[in-house]
């Protein structure tokens, strides 16, 4: 054991000149040929990334323009011709919701091509630019954005918080008739009970909604047991009298 600790400090302090931004090393002492993997490659790929895109790094007096430069600092460290933190896009929109910076979520949209391909991330956008910026017309667009990327992908249950919040969002301005529409195309598309109900609740305010929803409020209940209405909590005894109310 002592001529192997002195090897290691003979090669360490060879290598030791090596060191820069690529490479580094360290003596494990703890650490025998069986444990060097346990010990080492933990901390080997926090060197490796520790240089990988930073969101500190950014300013919020101009977001757009200091993602650039991370970006760009990271594809020259890396030497790699494109860099996209896809892991980081919630963090990043969020932070133009924080500081109300329009204008770096729809950069983000329009040069991340994996943030405008994913149906959750265009829906937290829809609702950010509703929520943050009263923006309603682009709410509805990356709301059906979000819709279309979920179809596209066969994946429409995914679409389900779009469809839902855009027919509160119409429902929020009266328009009810244009909201059972919407929940009902959701329903028709992915078998959502829940965006079905949503639906039917509009016959409290618009009358011409009660047959067609009547007829709903059957089914869902026949359905109820296995249902997302049962995953997001809804009792039956809630639906079977809001049904009653309507006879």
């Amino acid at each position: 054991m002592p001529k192997r600790v002195a090897l290691n400090k003979v090669i360490t302090s060879k290598v030791g000149s090596l060191k820069n931004i690529y490479f580094d090393s360290q003596i494990e002492e703890l650490a025998d040929h069986n444990a060097i993997v346990d010990y080492g490659l933990n901390k080997s790929l926090k060197f490796l990334y520790h240089q990988y895109f930073q969101i500190s790094n950014l300013d919020s007096a101009d977001l757009t323009r200091s993602y650039q430069k991370e970006v760009n600092r990271v594809k020259k460290i890396y030497k790699i011709k494109s860099s996209s933190p896809a892991e980081r896009y919630y963090e990043l929109y969020s932070l133009g919701a924080q500081y109300k910076d329009k204008g770096f979520i729809e950069y983000l949209l329009a040069n991340e091509s994996n943030l405008s391909n994913d149906p959750l991330d265009l829906f937290n956008i829809g609702y950010i630019f509703i929520d943050t910026f009263k923006d309603r017309e682009s709410a509805i667009k990356y709301y059906r954005q979000s819709i279309a990327v979920s179809v596209s992908k066969k994946a429409p249950k995914q679409a389900f918080n779009a469809y839902s919040w855009l027919g509160s969002l119409y429902s929020d301005e009266k328009n009810y008739k244009k909201s059972f529409s919407i929940l009902q195309e959701g329903y028709q598309r992915n078998g959502s009970y829940m965006l079905l109900y949503q639906a039917a609740r509009l016959a409290e305010h618009d009358k011409s909604l009660i047959i067609t929803s009547k007829q709903y409020l059957i089914d869902i209940i026949k359905n109820y047991h296995g249902s997302d209405l049962e995953l997001f909590g809804v009792n039956i005894d809630k639906i079977r009298a809001y049904q009653k109310k309507l006879q």
